[in-house]
């Protein structure tokens, strides 16, 4: 084929440049693909690897973060790439624009929870295997936490699945932030009882529980007066994963107390 005829005929004159520069086009466009895609993905893996190195960040939102990496640098890649082929990316812009708009007006419960989810995460009121009190006195374990929900597992059990828009709208109570929590126990003791001698031998007994903690000291009071008995309310603290046990065996254990003393119980 004579290669030289073709280069120096009436078509190429007509035609050549267009040809030439359509190619360098083509070929920078190939250029920009390759490279904004190895970027993309060098990103992407910085990313995961920089927020798995945050203690704060749970691994299912490392993944989340470099994905939200990855696909930010080949929209802008795409955009590049349509530019190098004389496409107005103005237009198409615009109209991504309102696309996004309309999905996100369509989406703007999932969407506040993926922002909710975030803002846990950066925030952190609550890490995987916390106990936790969210959204009306649902409390549970921490389990998982993901873009959308979080979930937890109550003392019996039950899988709970919340929302992360109504957690991050309500007040977080956070029962494993602190080594230490206060142990709050209630009794009722009959009227004509003597509260002293009842006083005296719910103390004796809780100082011989080594699990206590002798500082603060322990206190026993009177809380309140019922038409049927006298609450009383023995108040101790303790570590925090003892609070569970704790919690029964010392009412049981002053139940037997009070009755060894012959004070009377309602």
């Amino acid at each position: 084929m004579d290669w030289s005829a073709l280069t120096h005929g009436p078509m190429w004159e007509r035609y050549g440049d267009e040809l030439i520069h359509g190619a360098l086009n083509f070929a920078g466009a190939i250029i920009i693909l390759i490279v904004g895609l190895w970027i993309a993905g060098a990103a992407s893996r910085m990313a995961r690897k920089a927020a798995g190195r945050a203690k704060h960040i749970e691994p299912t939102f490392v993944v989340f973060f470099g994905s939200i990496v990855r696909y930010a640098i080949i929209s802008i890649v795409i955009v590049a790439v349509l530019q190098r082929f004389g496409v107005q990316t103005t237009s198409i812009i615009a109209v991504l624009g309102a696309a996004t708009l309309a999905i996100g007006l369509a989406l703007q419960g999932a969407l506040s929870n993926v922002a909710a989810g975030v803002l846990i995460v950066l925030y952190r009121p609550y890490r995987i295997g916390d106990y936790v009190d969210i959204v009306n006195g649902k409390l549970g374990t921490v389990r998982e936490v993901n873009v959308f929900t979080t979930e937890l597992s109550t003392l019996d059990n039950i899988k709970v699945v919340v929302p992360n828009g109504q957690i991050f709208a309500n007040p977080i109570l956070n029962y494993s932030t602190s080594d230490t929590r206060r142990l709050n126990l209630e009794f009722h003791v009959a009227y004509g009882a003597d509260l002293q001698v009842a006083i005296n031998e719910v103390l004796a007994m809780l100082k011989t529980d080594q699990r206590l903690m002798p500082h603060p000291e322990a206190v026993v009071r009177v809380a309140k007066f019922t038409d049927a008995a006298i609450v009383m309310q023995a108040v101790t603290w303790t570590k925090n994963h003892n609070i569970q046990s704790l919690t029964h065996e010392l009412l049981t254990a002053i139940y037997h107390r009070l009755k060894a003393a012959n004070i009377a119980q309602k």
